[in-house]
């Protein structure tokens, strides 16, 4: 946690941002104790498809609404939030912004425009330094990359997906870590930063937002990049019906379905974390669903020709661990 204070004394604050006082010979002051932004690990690799999966409901969302530029007239001329997950492979980030105009222009960066600043290593230096840290750009309108000035230059499987709605779009990456030079561990410190542009003419910017960073100092100062902390998921323990069978014609409602059903439990040492998120799969014979409470349900079409021929080589089962992989 950061910890800001006046007037002299000492200050004693608990690294979990517990109990805070503050003592002085003659002076007493306010302690603000400020919890560093988290990066949610995640147990399940995310697939960088530009939409919004289930697993990015366990991330912290963080508003870009700090206007460094121009004028945003409300919510829909221009809004935007963030969120950020880690696993050993990748950082991960998704990008949602609400921008009712997109037009393309003369300036890159002038046109709805997100831009990317990683330190992977909060090295947290004035000047960026050459080993990795990053400025990256992605036009909107074009769906494309760019790398900036001075940033690093090696995106070696970096990943990125743009989706477009009316009126809204996301942007969706994934940063590999063996590029970035960082082996991640629980409780280390990262640098960043997002900065979101709007176009609503083809002409100059008309307003930039941004989550930390007011000043516009980013791009050539990553000290002024805003600090994360990566926080570790511990997994859960799971229990209940983890397996389940169907058999040929077994068919007592005569719906045609072969069907079959049970109910998982969940315990999970993170706080708030023991649930399921509600997923529906799909394997090679049926579909396979969960909801939040853990309740689960299979069916296959008994009519398929690889059932009647007996050669189903999917059981409800195999399904059901990939479900579970999923939902927790």
């Amino acid at each position: 946690d950061q910890t800001s204070g006046v007037n002299g004394g000492t200050a004693d604050t608990s690294p979990s941002g517990g109990t805070t006082a503050y003592s002085g010979a003659t002076d007493t002051a306010d302690i603000t104790v400020v919890p560093v932004p988290q990066v949610n690990e995640t147990l399940v690799p995310i697939t960088i498809d530009g939409s919004v999966d289930g697993i990015w409901d366990t991330a912290q969302t963080y508003s870009v609404d700090q206007l460094a530029s121009g004028t945003v007239s409300n919510g829909a001329d221009l809004s935007a939030t963030f969120r950020t997950m880690w696993d050993d492979t990748y950082i991960y980030t998704l990008v949602e912004v609400n921008d009712e105009t997109l037009t393309s222009g003369d300036l890159l960066d002038d046109d709805d425009f997100v831009t990317w600043f990683f330190d992977p290593d909060y090295s947290h230096t004035s000047s960026y330094d050459g080993v990795n840290d990053y400025h990256l750009g992605y036009h909107i309108f074009d769906e494309l990359q760019y790398v900036g000035v001075p940033s690093e230059t090696d995106v070696t499987g970096f990943q990125y997906s743009i989706s477009k709605t009316a009126g809204a779009y996301i942007l969706e990456l994934a940063m590999p870590w063996t590029t970035l030079g960082v082996t991640p561990v629980a409780g280390s410190l990262v640098g960043m930063e997002v900065k979101v542009s709007d176009d609503d003419d083809g002409g100059a910017r008309d307003a930039q937002l941004v989550w930390s960073d007011p000043a516009n100092l980013a791009y050539t100062d990553p000290s002024a990049f805003g600090t994360m902390r990566l926080v570790a998921n511990n997994a859960p323990t799971i229990g209940g019906d983890e397996t389940g069978a169907v058999t040929e014609d077994d068919d007592p409602d005569s719906d045609d379905l072969l069907e079959t059903l049970g109910t998982l439990t969940i315990s999970d040492p993170d706080a708030g974390e023991s649930s399921f998120i509600a997923e529906t799969i799909t394997g090679t014979y049926g579909s396979l669903g969960i909801d939040s409470i853990g309740n689960w349900s299979y069916s296959a079409d008994n009519r398929q020709l690889q059932i009647q021929q007996h050669v189903m080589r999917q059981r409800p089962s195999q399904l059901l661990k990939r479900l579970v992989q999923l939902a927790t």
